[in-house]
């Protein structure tokens, strides 16, 4: 199997994004992300480990079985034109077949806003 792209325009990509043109065995993108915004510019070298939220440690949901048979003819996958904004943590544009995929992306976003008590 071959793909082609006849023409491809990525604006911005983001940490731990995949552009992947062509056939693979496995796509596994796994992103972690504590995000803090704060309406002063003030942090901490370490703002909060991981391990102090239940969303990094919850396991994730048992993987679901979607395709009983697959009848594979030899063809060329072909996109005329792609033109993207941006890709975003754990993301993969991928044109081409793929055996086995899996994609995990966990944030927990952190607000500090005047008058908000809640500190980490």
């Amino acid at each position: 199997m071959s793909s082609r792209i006849g023409n491809l325009h990525i604006t911005t990509t983001a940490s731990n994004a995949v552009i992947q043109i062509g056939d693979t065995c496995r796509v596994d993108s796994n992103a972690r992300v504590i995000a803090v915004q704060r309406q002063r510019e003030f942090f901490y070298g370490e703002e909060a480990p991981f391990s102090n939220y239940e969303i990094f440690s919850t396991p994730p949901a048992p993987p679901r079985h979607l395709l009983d048979h697959c009848l594979c003819q030899p063809s060329i996958n072909t996109v005329g034109s792609l033109r993207l904004v941006g890709l975003a943590n754990s993301s993969v544009l991928h044109v081409g077949n793929s055996e086995h995929i899996r994609m995990v992306s966990r944030v927990k976003h952190i607000r500090h806003f005047h008058g908000n008590q809640e500190f980490l």
